[in-house]
């Protein structure tokens, strides 16, 4: 896994700007209203006001306006005329407000009347009163127009609030960031996109603050915590930022006084608090300014109320400061006072062990392993396991072996998960405990150590010691998911007949997370889809049990059986749903998986570039938390997408990391996918083709009967149609999924060479979803048409797979290397055809292309002789609908 961690020099220059577009259109628009005088642009301190300020100073001028900056600070702001001083004459004025109203206007002309002077004052309210007086008559003119900003709850002179004022000047409130915006901006400034849990850290940390999420990647980039694998960045743990972001914060802080730092030390360490908790020991006097200042919050939750400080980053400057001693003693007072309300709240528990093994290194054991439980509820995987390894140290039981050996299986410590299980099956001393501890340790060898063989021999041997009717059920579903996923789905749907009358919720939703799947992988993907969606439900509901996966996992089998449904757009978004949702809970399980799943939803659709996103994602979590199958499948991802892309060095990379992956355990016919596309990139079908074939037989021998299909679909687009045609139409009865159906008949028709089949098989698989798979069966049907002299047929039809294959992200595949050849037009040509094709006269096409209209008539007449038509309407039918897409006519122009 090759890991690069070098600052990009990108992040340290001026940053781009993201979700401002309106606002920049309306500064614009306000500097061409001469109603209007300034725009003032407000908001909290590190939002980007400054930067959008500069932005649009910088647009104007552009736009032919002059302009200038004022110079602000506090020393300025003593000193008259200190900030536009510059801008003026040399002629000494002193502080004669008139003798610089004069020289300013003097100094300051626009020229043409559709011109006006454009002023940026940073922090407005530091700007001294002369300079501000000068400003208030110089926006009376109509040519001058002020762009100020103002920081929220700063205090300003009269003569400074009187900028700000009155019905000509328009104001723009700027708000944080969102996700969506810090991942845009993150992405533009990484060179790359980020993964989900380093975009969700970031965004929580800087709370979307513009400032401090430069600082925070600034910081994180210098002290090499910020790495990137195959173009994806990954924070390995919470960035600290900069020392300019601490002494930012610090200033910050200063303002709430030696009594408010004390609240806001409180708060640092055990926010958010309850508000009477906050009451019983902060001064409602200090809690009402801290709040008035913006330094801390109160949010209210139904009738409960809360105390939280104003931003995370403030919690963790604050932290760091806290000496050890007085920390110990402010925990210990959280504990108490907690404690005298009774604990009453679920969390209560959580927080009391949190806050006293922080203290003290040690709590309560029956307390430790009751706050791990709700730690693991919650999805916090790494707290729940802090918590159960302090609960072991003072006490071994079976309840905290089997809690923390199933959190170090989700975060993927499966040697010492093992060792766990083990110890809670030998501490166990009722057959429930004993197989939850036998399904707990068949996960953990099958999905995480991979040791096939030795989880159904532990499953075999609980069967002879666990008969009840519950152990029964438990034991199927455990087999049948080994079995699933080991290339055996008839094997397992048999050991899951009768899964609906299994009475316990955890083996019923289990079980159906693996029935889902193996329903899916023998075609059968309406019951697979109508069980998922149910289970679902039912799994949410039930996340307090030990041994349950995260909910988002039972969405992992439902988006598989909406690929092979043919139903790609909907696997999509209900992937992104669940994906969010497991980065949102820190399961980096389920996250590996679900990005994987992503990843594979964009490889079926062909849009190479999203694909290979997420499987760089996928293997990059996999690799970082040891998930060896994820990570075997995504590399082999990335070897496919890489060389559809054309980027053999990076495919040999990943092939490379493939094939240095164990393949003990269970192994997927469809990773070699990844051997066989890097052979046909090279040019050899022939091999590829062989592999596929292989692979195709075992999928066949395992009855995966959708991932058959893929295979052998496979093998028809590298050229052989012979050996493959008959199978496909028999998946296709045997399976219920659109997906077979389509690859079935797009295999027949190339085979028959019938163009008109193509273009309706070509249509087909567009409305499926996939891009790729259309525009290669339009380029088939292309040459099918010219091969029959329908010269006209064949020019629309490549025209269409020419805009399908712009959708694909820049793959390019043996079906669609011919994509131009059927169009019999040179370059200028086929440019004059198509601006007349769209009902451009020759004199505009003359103009458009810088020709004469003579040689635009010549080019179009042989256009017209190549193409057999005689007509514009004709040329218009030949060429093919338009596309506002069209890479080829956005070339033309």
């Amino acid at each position: 896994m090759v890991i690069e961690s070098s600052p990009k020099p990108s992040a340290f220059a001026n940053w781009p700007l993201v979700a401002r577009s309106g606002e920049l259109d309306a500064v614009k628009a306000a500097i061409g209203n001469f109603q209007c005088q300034a725009v003032i642009i407000q908001g909290p301190a590190g939002v980007g006001k400054t930067r959008l300020a500069e932005e649009c100073l910088v647009q104007a001028m552009a736009a032919g306006h002059t302009g200038g900056r004022a110079v602000t600070s506090a020393a300025a702001a003593a000193i008259p005329l200190g900030a536009i001083a510059h801008l003026l004459p040399d002629t000494p004025i002193g502080d004669d407000p008139v003798a610089a109203f004069a020289s300013a206007v003097t100094a300051l002309q626009a020229g043409e009347d559709a011109r006006r002077y454009v002023l940026l004052v940073d922090d407005l309210h530091l700007l001294d009163a002369t300079s501000a007086t000068v400003i208030s008559q110089l926006l009376q003119t109509e040519q001058f127009f002020l762009i100020g900003t103002v920081c929220e709850g700063e205090r300003r002179t009269a003569a400074v609030s009187s900028l700000d004022g009155g019905d000509r000047v328009s104001r723009i409130a700027l708000g944080q960031l969102q996700p969506q915006d810090i991942e845009a901006l993150l992405e533009q400034v990484l060179g790359g996109p980020v993964d989900g849990q380093t975009l969700q850290t970031l965004c929580e940390a800087s709370g979307g603050n513009l400032l401090y999420l430069r600082e925070l990647v600034l910081g994180a980039l210098s002290s090499g915590t910020l790495t990137t694998y195959n173009g994806v960045s990954r924070l390995q743990e919470l960035p600290v930022g900069t020392g300019r972001l601490a002494e930012l914060i610090e200033a910050r802080l200063t303002s709430a006084g030696p009594e408010g730092r004390d609240a806001l030390e409180v708060l640092a360490l055990a926010a958010p608090l309850e508000l009477r908790l906050a009451e019983d020991q902060i001064p409602a006097a200090t809690l009402e300014r801290l709040e008035a200042g913006g330094l801390i919050q109160v949010r209210s939750d139904r009738c409960r109320h809360q105390v939280d400080l104003a931003h995370p980053l403030h919690g963790e400057v604050l932290r760091r400061r806290i000496p050890r001693l007085r920390r110990r003693r402010l925990l210990l007072r959280q504990c108490e006072l907690l404690e005298s309300l009774g604990a009453r709240r679920r969390d209560d528990p959580l927080r009391i062990a949190t806050w006293r093994l922080e203290a003290t290194g040690t709590a309560d054991p029956a307390l430790l392993l009751r706050a791990a439980a709700l730690a693991r509820y919650a999805f916090d995987y790494g707290q729940a396991a802090r918590l159960a390894r302090a609960a072991l140290a003072q006490e071994e039981s079976f309840e905290v072996c089997l809690l923390l050996g199933e959190t170090l299986y989700e975060l993927g410590e499966f040697e010492e998960a093992d060792d766990m299980l083990q110890r809670a099956g030998m501490l166990a001393t009722t057959d429930e405990e004993r197989l939850l501890a036998v399904v707990q340790r068949d996960q953990n060898l099958f999905w995480g150590a991979m040791r096939i063989t030795e989880a159904l021999d532990v499953n075999a041997r609980a069967r002879e010691l666990l008969t009840s009717p519950t152990a029964r059920d438990a034991l199927n579903v455990a087999e049948a998911t080994i079995r699933a996923f080991s290339g055996e789905p008839q094997q397992a749907l048999d050991l899951l007949d009768g899964l609906q009358h299994v009475a316990d919720p955890r083996t019923r939703v289990m079980g159906a997370l693996t029935k889902t799947a193996a329903l899916a992988e023998v075609g059968r993907t309406t019951e697979a889809l109508a069980l998922s969606e149910s289970a679902y439900r039912t799994h949410a509901g039930i996340t307090d049990l030990v041994a349950v996966a995260h909910p988002s996992s039972q969405l992992i089998s439902q988006v598989y059986a909406l690929c092979e449904a043919g139903r790609l757009r909907d696997a999509v978004i209900v992937a992104e749903r669940a994906y969010w949702d497991a980065v949102a809970d820190r399961a980096p399980n389920p996250q590996a998986w679900l990005a994987l799943n992503l990843a594979r939803c964009h490889h079926l659709a062909g849009r190479a570039a999203s694909a290979r996103r997420w499987y760089a994602e996928a293997a990059q979590v996999s690799a970082v938390h040891h998930f060896t199958p994820q990570r075997r499948l995504a590399v082999a991802g990335l070897v496919l997408v890489d060389s559809w892309l054309g980027d053999l060095p990076a495919a040999d990379t990943a092939l490379e990391e493939f094939l240095a992956l164990p393949t003990a355990g269970w192994i997927r016919p469809d990773a070699q996918l990844a051997p066989a596309w890097r052979l046909a990139a090279a040019g050899d079908l022939s091999s590829a083709r062989d592999i596929l074939g292989d692979a195709a037989a075992d999928a066949q021998r395992q009855g995966m009967w959708t991932l058959e299909s893929q295979l052998l679909s496979d093998i028809a687009r590298l050229g052989d149609l012979a050996s493959v045609t008959n199978r496909l139409t028999e998946l296709a009865k045997l399976c219920d999924g659109q997906f077979v159906a389509a690859r079935a008949e797009h295999a027949s028709a190339v085979t028959e060479h019938d163009p008109g089949r193509l273009a309706d098989v070509s249509a087909r698989l567009e409305a499926l979803g996939t891009p790729l798979l259309a525009a290669e069966a339009a380029t088939a049907a292309a040459e099918a048409y010219q091969g029959l002299g329908g010269i006209r047929a064949a020019t629309a039809m490549s025209f269409r797979a020419s805009n399908l294959a712009a959708q694909c992200e820049g793959a390019r595949t043996p079906g669609l290397v011919r994509v131009d050849s059927a169009i019999p037009l040179t370059r200028r040509e086929f440019d004059v055809a198509l601006l007349a094709s769209r009902g451009m006269a020759s004199r505009e096409i003359a103009e458009r292309l810088v020709r004469s209209p003579r040689t635009v008539n010549n080019h179009l007449q042989r256009a017209y002789t190549k193409l057999g038509v005689t007509s514009r309407a004709e040329l218009a039918e030949a060429m093919g609908p338009p596309d506002g897409d069209s890479p080829v006519e956005g070339a033309a122009l």
